[in-house]
């Protein structure tokens, strides 16, 4: 017999299994990518790449653990939205441009020169250390690679 343990939200899960991550309602339980910072694994991501998922986003979340990367999105919005998110605004040769965090139903400024956007809970882009300038990439997540 397990043990149920509770999660931040108040709903409880079985403690020898994980609870899944909270994400994107389309996407998969867990992160299908780690978002790479400098060269340094920072956090699990989830990648949106289809029109579909761009325009779904984090609608109906409650949160996120990780991040969300908008392929061919250099701004977004946060109508609909329960939370705050930090939005950082991608090159095409993966260097930050901008970061800003947006409240509930605001809209991010387009930005020159942005071409993919990633979304992170309010907060974690400085919890990170992310700065413009610096370099951001994606890599497969270590189940993707064919590991444990």
């Amino acid at each position: 017999m397990h043990r149920l343990t509770p999660d931040d939200d108040g709903t409880t899960h079985d403690a020898a299994r994980p609870a899944p991550a909270r994400g994107p309602a389309w996407g998969a339980p867990r992160p299908t990518h780690t978002l790479v910072l400098d060269g340094v694994e920072v956090a699990g991501c989830w990648v949106a790449t289809t029109r579909a998922e761009r325009t779904q986003g984090l609608l109906g979340t409650q949160g996120l653990d990780g991040a969300l990367w908008l392929r061919r999105c250099a701004n977004v919005h946060t109508f609909g939205m329960r939370y705050a998110l930090d939005v950082v605004v991608v090159t095409r040769t993966g260097r930050i441009r901008a970061i800003e965090t947006l409240a509930p139903r605001r809209a991010s400024r387009p930005r020159p020169y942005g071409l993919d956007t990633v979304e992170m809970a309010a907060g974690r882009a400085a919890a990170l250390g992310m700065r413009p300038g610096q370099h951001l990439a994606l890599r497969p997540a270590m189940s993707e690679r064919g590991r444990p």
